[in-house]
């Protein structure tokens, strides 16, 4: 036959078999490969020979794929050969659709040729496109930069163009779909998740501001095997590289990492896509011994994500930063997914030894670092002033896709929310609600993501120093009001104040500089039990003037007492005080016992010269009670013994119980 080509689009006609067969071939072709059958010719090997497969073969020839045998593609070869139909298609030709599956930026014109001849219903194309694709020399690199207008150019509708343009591009990415494949396997159907193996090195942390962000600099490496991979590529970027998707490197495919928590991300230092070949290419393999091929992409990033620190154990805080990579939701659970292993087999650090915490030197662990001696590599890079870095971790989990499929919702959302009412109609089928929860639980509406954290502890000697030993000095100095007199109370509540506003001084700094919380840190805890333990020396200096101060009038008043005892006059006076006493005495009892002798009715209220007479005679009573002994002994003892007790005693344990309440997180803890 020397027609145009195959008529393929006769093969979906219905009627007998053989008229369709002759129809497709053309009538002097099938005759001719009959003939050549049936006398033992190069065709009559071939199972095809049978009549009816035979027939079968040939009404298949409008819908062939990839996953036909590799023998019916060279006994097609042949045929085309014994009927001359089309120049084209050749037994190297046809290595187009024998495994493994080269890319057609791969092929040559004849290649190119042979598949739009047999596949060119399935692409939407007239049966005789092969001519205008052979005639121009359209190879496969040419091909896979077609848009509509080229298309248009060869002679093809606008809907010719349309279709194909859709068909290539889902050949095309064959080589870009996540999942483990088998290049053998002519389906094309993943095995299960391709396992993509980051490793990140902490390299800089450069700035920590909360409650805004935190900024890092890291190196990443993703590495992942993927069999599909037939050619070595070395630090390939795509914008770069032959940014117009020319080069074979482009077809493979990569992780598209998202970074969910970022506020700003930038690529530093783009290092490209590596690839090796595996055995299973033969003479295309990269390393011998390597049995599938294998790729890595590399990176150094610096990106700031958003961060969130509780202040409450400040200055001797830790905390953890954490950053997630995520991809993108269409690569799901069950067709890439992170490994990570271990929290520190993914994870490392390269910073200077002074921020992996003092004592640290090259070969030893840092003292403050809590992760594996090998996570470990001095760097020279400048340290951060505030925090050193004491772990680097990473997990690895999944997360729903679409959050709302099991969530719990009102009759409301029922009823009216679109998404809720379609999975109102899955749940009331029973076979589509097993359905679900078969795909929930083997994670095909999950994604992977790795969350990295890094621990940080804050270098506190700036706090410590500026801060808590400031405000002990402060404190010992209001401790010298114990050691001035008694009597010189403006001077010790001068001192004692004066301390008070210094410490209050403290209390303003601390709360321009640190972020509104709802707690108290430990530092203001410290601040504020300074300012009571100030607070209390000032009251313990008002009660000892006061002791001290009556202690002295009553001295006084017992010099003014022995001045006059030996007077001539003395003895009369002090009879006639007693006999004056004697009738005050007499007169309280008889008004006691007259107003006991009332009816209450018929006494009325108290008139103001009874009430008045009433406190005058209770206040007398008073001052003969016996505890006046036990009160101006307590007077006494406070105004001789009390400033030694609170400087020996009182004020140590004040401010030992400051110090170990606040700096140790007890009153924070139970706050």
């Amino acid at each position: 036959m020397t027609g145009p080509g195959w008529d393929i689009s006769a093969a979906s006609s219905s009627g007998d078999p053989a008229l369709v067969a002759a129809s497709v071939l053309g009538g002097d072709c099938f005759a001719a490969i009959v003939a050549d059958c049936q006398a033992g010719g190069p065709l009559s090997n071939a199972t095809e020979c049978d009549p009816a497969s035979l027939v079968g073969t040939i009404r298949l020839t409008g819908s062939f794929g990839f996953t036909q045998p590799p023998q019916l593609f060279r006994w097609l070869a042949d045929a085309a050969a014994r009927c001359q139909a089309v120049p084209c298609m050749t037994n190297e030709s046809l290595g187009v659709f024998s495994p493994p599956l080269r890319a057609s930026l791969q092929w040559g014109v004849s290649e190119t040729c042979t598949y739009i001849f047999l596949l060119s219903g399935l692409l939407g194309l007239p049966r005789n496109a092969w001519q205008q694709f052979h005639n121009q020399g359209v190879d496969g690199r040419l091909w896979s930069k077609f848009q509509m207008s080229d298309y248009e150019d060869l002679g093809f509708t606008k809907g010719q163009a349309s279709a194909a343009m859709q068909g290539w591009k889902g050949f095309l990415e064959t080589f870009s779909q996540p999942g483990s494949f088998d290049p053998h396997d002519t389906s094309f159907i993943p095995k299960g998740p391709v396992l993509v193996y980051p490793q990140v090195i902490l390299e800089r942390l450069v700035d920590v501001d909360p409650p805004n962000h935190f900024e890092i600099e890291y190196y990443v490496n993703f590495a992942w095997s993927d069999r599909r991979i037939f050619h070595s590529c070395n630090g390939y970027r795509a914008e770069a590289d032959q940014p117009d998707g020319d080069s074979i490197c482009s077809l493979f495919w990569q992780p598209k990492i998202e970074l969910p928590d970022a506020v700003e991300s930038t690529i530093v230092q783009e290092l490209g896509l590596t690839t090796q070949v595996g055995d299973e290419w033969g003479a295309q393999s990269s390393w011998a011994g390597l049995q599938h091929s294998l790729a890595y992409r590399q990176y150094r990033q610096r990106a700031k994500f958003m961060v969130v620190l509780d202040y409450l154990s400040l200055p001797f805080d830790k905390h953890a930063l954490n950053f997630t990579m995520r991809m993108p939701g269409a690569n799901r659970r069950d067709r890439a997914c992170f490994e990570v292993g271990e929290p520190h087999d993914a994870t490392s650090v390269e910073l200077p030894a002074s921020q992996l915490g003092s004592g640290w030197k090259p070969g030893y662990q840092a003292r403050v670092w809590n992760g594996k001696p090998h996570q470990v590599r001095a760097s020279g890079k400048p340290r951060h002033q505030i925090w050193d870095v004491t772990n680097f971790e990473a997990y690895s989990e999944s997360i729903e896709s679409d959050p709302l499929l099991g969530l719990e919702t009102s009759e409301w959302a029922n009823a009216n929310n679109p998404a809720m009412m379609l999975r109102q109609l899955a749940l009331a089928d029973n076979e589509s609600l097993a359905l679900i929860r078969e795909r929930a639980a083997d994670g095909t509406y999950h994604i992977c993501q790795v969350t990295f954290s890094i621990e940080i502890t804050r270098r506190n000697w700036y706090h410590i120093l500026n801060y808590i030993v400031m405000q002990l000095v402060l404190v010992l100095l209001g401790w010298c009001t114990f050691f001035l007199p008694p009597e010189s109370i403006d001077a010790r509540l001068g001192i004692a104040f004066t301390m008070v506003l210094a410490i209050n001084v403290f209390q303003i700094v601390l709360v321009e500089n640190l972020p509104e919380t709802g707690d108290l840190s430990r530092l203001q805890w410290f601040t504020i039990l300074n300012t009571i333990v100030l607070g209390l020396i000032a009251v313990e200096s008002v009660v000892v003037c006061g002791c001290a101060r009556a202690l002295e009038r009553r001295h006084e008043l017992d010099r003014h007492v022995k001045k006059f005892v030996n007077r001539p006059d003395a003895h009369r006076a002090v009879r006639r005080i007693q006999r004056a006493a004697r009738r005050l005495i007499l007169l309280q009892k008889v008004a006691v016992a007259v107003e006991e002798s009332l009816d209450p009715q018929e006494k009325g209220p108290p008139s103001w010269k009874e009430r008045g007479s009433a406190r005058l005679w209770s206040g007398r009573r008073g001052r003969h009670r016996p505890s006046d002994g036990w009160r101006w002994m307590a007077v006494r003892a406070c105004a001789e013994w009390g400033d030694i007790v609170a400087a020996t005693l009182l004020f140590p344990v004040l401010l030992a119980v400051s110090l170990s309440v606040s700096l140790t997180g007890t009153l924070t803890t139970a706050y």
